[in-house]
């Protein structure tokens, strides 16, 4: 994964609007189908959980979007994102939160611990109004509880990934 390439454009794309998101999953799933094609990892989406309530079935959102596995035969999670500032705020993913983000992240930061490939993939959008305009550009930001950064993030201490430090 590791030289995991968003797309063969020359240019990276921009993602705005209301659909972005859904926009980044769906390269990133054809991506992936060209590295299975190729025999390199096979992934899919992870499966949405549910509860059943008094009122019915109720779809959670608590893990990350995607898992797979490599030829080699070493796991791979992780949650994608896209990102139109300078940085990618991390504060809903602190446990004090008790949300569904804080859920992914507990859930890759156990599975980091049995050397499972954890990881944010963020797409920034291109900034052109800046002095000093930013590209468009994509970050595998790993992540791994152990790690000095990743425990100032679950402390509150580290609040968020600046795009000028990847």
């Amino acid at each position: 994964m590791d030289g995991f390439q968003l797309s063969n454009d020359a240019e990276p794309p921009d993602f705005r609007g209301s659909g972005s998101g859904k926009a980044f999953e769906k390269i990133i799933i054809e991506r992936m189908h060209d590295e299975e094609d190729n025999g390199n990892a096979c992934m899919s989406r992870y499966g949405v959980q549910a509860s059943y309530t008094d009122s019915g079935l109720i779809a959670m959102q608590s893990l990350p979007d995607f898992e797979g596995v490599t030829k080699t035969g070493r796991q791979f999670i992780f949650d994608a994102k896209v990102a139109s500032g300078p940085s990618f705020d991390l504060g809903p993913y602190r446990d004090s939160t008790k949300g569904a983000k804080a859920r992914q992240l507990r859930h890759m930061i156990l599975r980091a611990n049995f050397n499972c490939i954890c990881s944010f993939l963020i797409h920034w959008n291109s900034r052109p109004d800046l002095r000093i305009p930013d590209p468009a550009m994509t970050y595998w930001i790993h992540i791994d509880g152990r790690t000095r950064f990743w425990q100032s993030v679950l402390r509150g201490e580290t609040k968020s990934i600046k795009r000028k430090d990847c």
